[in-house]
Formats: C-alpha cells, sequence, structure tokens
C-alpha cells in the first residue's frame, strides 16, 4: 500500500561480548596444543548449540512462551490505492479580454468593486475595456449592412419587373404567332377561291366559245333564211350572257388573286412582328440575368456586411468579460484603469495562469479531484469505484499515528466516485490520469486545493480479517500460528490471502473466524509449540 509501512514484531536481539585476541607462542608444541584445545572447545560449544532447541523445548512444555493474540473476525475490507491531486470545480472558466486597452469598467457589487468570492449570474458584465474605436466600426458595418440589403431589395424589385415584362413579350410573341397561323389559314382559303375562280374562268370561256359558235352558226342560218331571227337573238343573249360570266370570273379570279397576296403581306407582317417580339424577349430575359447579377452582387455585399457585423461584434464581445454561467469569482486580477494586454497571461503553470489571468469564475456545486496514479496501480482503478477525501492536514496527523479503514473514513471529508480513467500513460512519470467527481462534503473543499484522495479498488464486506504482524512468511508463503484453547499449543498453517487493506489482510483460506492468531512473539514458535496469552 502506498505510504503505510507494515510494523512486524522483533524480539530483542542478544548480544555477545567479543573475544580477546589470542597471544602469540613461539613454541610450536604449544601452538599445536593450543589449536588442539580451542578445536575441542569448540565441538563441545556445537554440541551444545545443537541441544539448546530440545532444552528449551523442554523448559517450554513446563511454561509456555509468551504471546499475543488476537482473535480472526468478520469484518468490511477494502483495498485501497492513494494519490495526491488538486480540486477543480467541474465547471470552471479562465476569463480574458482578447484585445488590448484600458480597463474602463469593473462591475459594481452592492456599491462596491467587484472581488473574489463575490456571486455573478450569467451572462452579467464583469469587466470592459474600452470600446468605443470598436463600437464606431460596428456602427459603421452596420449601416454598409443596411444600404447593401436595400441594394439587394432594388435588384430584387427590378429584377420581377423585368420578369414581368419577359412574361408580356412572351405573350405578345404568341398572339403575333396566331395572327400569322391565322393570316395563314386566310391565305389557304385564298388560294383555294384562287384555284376556284380559274376554273370558273375556263368553264366561262368555253361557255362563250361555245355561245359565239352558236351565234355565228345561227347568223349564217338567218341569212340564208333557214331559221327565224328569233333563235339567233336567242343565241345572241346567250353569247352576250357568256361574256358577261366571263368577266364576271376573271374578276372572281384577280380578287382571289388579290386576296392571297393580301394574306401574304399580312403572314410577313405578323411573322416580322413575332421576330420582333422574340427579340424582344431575347432583350428582356438579358435584362433579367443582369437583374439576377446585380442581386447576388447585393447580396454578397449583405454577406459582406454581416461579416463585418460579425467581426466588429466580435472584437466588442472580446472587449468585455461576461460570466458564462452562475458561480462565484475565484480569482480577479484586473482593476479599473490599468492597462491590459492579452500578453500578460502566462500559462506555464497553472499557479502562472490563475495570478495572470483577469477573472476565473467557478461554480462550487460540484468539484472533481485530479490525480496521477502508478500505472501498476492505475489498472485498477475503474469508474464508479468509491472514492475518499481527507484533507492535507488531517493526512500528516493520521500518518503519524497509523491509519486504519475506519480512521480513513473518520478523518474523510468529502466521498465520491471514480468518473474517468484515462486509458493511456503519461510520457514523462509513466502515470495514469484518474478523475474523481465529488457526491458529498463538495461544500468543505476549496477551488485549487491540494488533497489525498483513497480509491477503495476492491471490497469484501464480509472477509475474515487479521492483522498485517500476525503474518510470517517462509519460502514466501504467509504462516499464521493459530491456538489452540484447548491444549494452549499453536499450530502452524499455511493460508490463502486475498485483499490488501489499511491495517489487515484477509484470509481466505486456512483460518475460521474466531479462531486466535499470535500476533506478536510468533518468530519463536513452531509447530505444537505451547504458548502463554498474555494481554
Amino acid at each position: 500500500m502506498n505510504g503505510l509501512s507494515k510494523q512486524p514484531f522483533s524480539p530483542l536481539s542478544q548480544h555477545e561480548n567479543p573475544a580477546k585476541p589470542a597471544p602469540k607462542w613461539r613454541k610450536p608444541w604449544i601452538y599445536f596444543a593450543s589449536i588442539a584445545t580451542f578445536s575441542l572447545l569448540t565441538g563441545v560449544a556445537v554440541v551444545s548449540r545443537l541441544q539448546e532447541p530440545i532444552q528449551s523445548a523442554s523448559i517450554s512444555d513446563a511454561a509456555g512462551l509468551p504471546v499475543r493474540a488476537v482473535p480472526a473476525h468478520t469484518a468490511p475490507i477494502e483495498s485501497w490505492v492513494f494519490g495526491d491531486g488538486n480540486v477543480r470545480a467541474v465547471r470552471a472558466k479562465h476569463l480574458t479580454f482578447e484585445i488590448s486597452g484600458t480597463v474602463n469598467t469593473i462591475v459594481q457589487i452592492d456599491g462596491r468593486e467587484l472581488r473574489e468570492g463575490d456571486r455573478v449570474s450569467a451572462g452579467q458584465l464583469l469587466a470592459q475595456v474600452d470600446d468605443r474605436q470598436l463600437q464606431a466600426d460596428l456602427a459603421q458595418s452596420r449601416a454598409a449592412a443596411a444600404e447593401a440589403r436595400q441594394q439587394e431589395l432594388t435588384a430584387i424589385a427590378q429584377q420581377q419587373q423585368t420578369q414581368a415584362q419577359v412574361e408580356q413579350a412572351r405573350a405578345q410573341v404568341e398572339q403575333y404567332r396566331a395572327q400569322v397561323a391565322s393570316t395563314e389559314a386566310q391565305r389557304s382559303q385564298a388560294i383555294q377561291n384562287v384555284t376556284r375562280a380559274e376554273a370558273d374562268v375556263h368553264r366561262a370561256e368555253s361557255n362563250l366559245e361555245l355561245a359565239e359558235a352558236d351565234f355565228n352558226r345561227y347568223s349564217d342560218l338567218v341569212e340564208q333564211q333557214v331559221v327565224e331571227r328569233r333563235q339567233l337573238d336567242v343565241a345572241r343573249n346567250a353569247y352576250n350572257e357568256a361574256q358577261a360570266s366571263l368577266e364576271s370570273a376573271r374578276a372572281s379570279l384577280r380578287a382571289a388573286h388579290d386576296d392571297v397576296r393580301a394574306a401574304e403581306t399580312q403572314i410577313a407582317a405578323a411573322q416580322s412582328q413575332v421576330a420582333a417580339a422574340e427579340q424582344n424577349v431575347i432583350a428582356i430575359e438579358g435584362s433579367v440575368r443582369a437583374a439576377d447579377s446585380q442581386i447576388q452582387a447585393a447580396r454578397a455585399g449583405v454577406e459582406s456586411a454581416e461579416a463585418n457585423i460579425t467581426r466588429s461584434s466580435v472584437e466588442v464581445e472580446d472587449s468585455q468579460i461576461v460570466a458564462p454561467f452562475d458561480g462565484i469569482v475565484a480569482y480577479l486580477n484586473v482593476r479599473e484603469g490599468e492597462y491590459w494586454n492579452p500578453q500578460v497571461v502566462n500559462s506555464t503553470s497553472y499557479q502562472d495562469l490563475i495570478e495572470s489571468i483577469p477573472i476565473v469564475i467557478i461554480d462550487p456545486s460540484q468539484y472533481e479531484i485530479e490525480i496521477e496514479l502508478p500505472a501498476f496501480e492505475g489498472q485498477q482503478v475503474e469508474p464508479g469505484q468509491r472514492a475518499l477525501v481527507v484533507l492535507e492536514q488531517d493526512m500528516t496527523t493520521a500518518s503519524q499515528i497509523g491509519l486504519t479503514s475506519e480512521q480513513l473514513t473518520e478523518i474523510a471529508v468529502a466521498e465520491g466516485t471514480v468518473f474517468s480513467v484515462s486509458p493511456s500513460v503519461t510520457p514523462g512519470r509513466r502515470g495514469v490520469e484518474v478523475t474523481v467527481r465529488i457526491s458529498h462534503g463538495g461544500d468543505k473543499l476549496k477551488h485549487g486545493a491540494r488533497v489525498h484522495t483513497w480509491i477503495a479498488v476492491d471490497e469484501n464486506p464480509n472477509a475474515v480479517v487479521a492483522p498485517y504482524r500476525a503474518f510470517v512468511y517462509r519460502d514466501r508463503e504467509p504462516h499464521v500460528f493459530v491456538v489452540n484453547p484447548e491444549t494452549n499449543h499453536v499450530e502452524e498453517r499455511t493460508v490463502e490471502l486475498g485483499i490488501e487493506g489499511l491495517s489487515q489482510q484477509e484470509i481466505v483460506r486456512g483460518v475460521e473466524p474466531n479462531e486466535r492468531i499470535v500476533v506478536e512473539g510468533q518468530n519463536r514458535l513452531v509447530d505444537g509449540t505451547p504458548v502463554e496469552i498474555i494481554e
């Protein structure tokens, strides 16, 4: 566990007096005799040492070795990982002027200038630099936009008028085309009349020839007094009628030809009118396209003017600091009358940033803590795990006296859950970034404070637990000594361990609840050693 050390029981060490250096012997036989005597004494000492455990055991049979023991018990246990972190408001905003200028406005709160700790409302103007030139630019941009919109409306009206003219010209074209069609029908009728008149002329000419022949024949017969003159008069009348019919037919033929020529003249005139009307349509359509171009140009002018308005509005907004949400002023680094330059902001570190940024607003309703854990511990952390937050001063006091899960819960000022775990490892420190969202006790935390955070990565509400000092390790295997209450002898058992708590260890297998486990003096024990439990 991080930051905690286990204090195993240590027996008193035995001190031995150092041996005096052996004198130097000059005679060989005395020298060899000394060596033999020393070897004999050494062998006796070794045998005596080998027999000592047996003698101790015999003595212990009579009086058990004094030990301390506690019962294994069932209790909840958590495995914790620990990390330092900084408290951050979930909603926090670093506010600054984006342009340089003299600060001419600091909002008044209750008749005084804004100060740290004041509550502000969303949309409230907090501070502003001189924006007179920006306001003038904004007004000019708005005037240009209004003019561009008027030009657009004029162009649209012209387009609509021209479009109406196009429709009217097209109607005239259709009208003239209808006249052409009507005149062509009249010409067709006149041509038909010419054909009929020509046929009538041919008949009249034939009739005239017949009437003339009859008249001549009757004239000869009258001279020869073969027929009566009355018959000659009839022939003469027929001849005159035939001549009249021929003249009438020829007159009709001329009239029909005149009608054809008149129709062709009307057709030509109507076709000229159609062509003129079509040219007029083409010309007016060109005016429509020109009006469309004017509209597009006017709209481009409107868009440009609106873009200028947006730019000028943004510049005006850049000269202001407005509260983005309901919150509290956490840091305030500007005063009215000071000259501000954005280059003053120093983001080298968070401390430099909050000391140079004009205003920092936080929402104190919810906090979170950002911590960095070693990679091997970060792998155990998952969203939703319980977390406890301890203040630095409380943690310092607790570290001096040791810390249990119960004490950790008592000194924790806030509680939350793991909100997020970064899937990556920080390149420099090889750590995992973890964010804890606070659910209880946020009113006891402050934005920017350094705190200690404990995350429960594993829990068992009904675990068999024992203190860490109860365990001894042989060949890296954990063992405990369990006291038999009937014989007061100890039984050495290999155990399987589970969750590692702050001051206790879970025993998964090897010990039952309420069995007494030696916690002091076990380094002198072997399986079956009699003991005397002392309080």
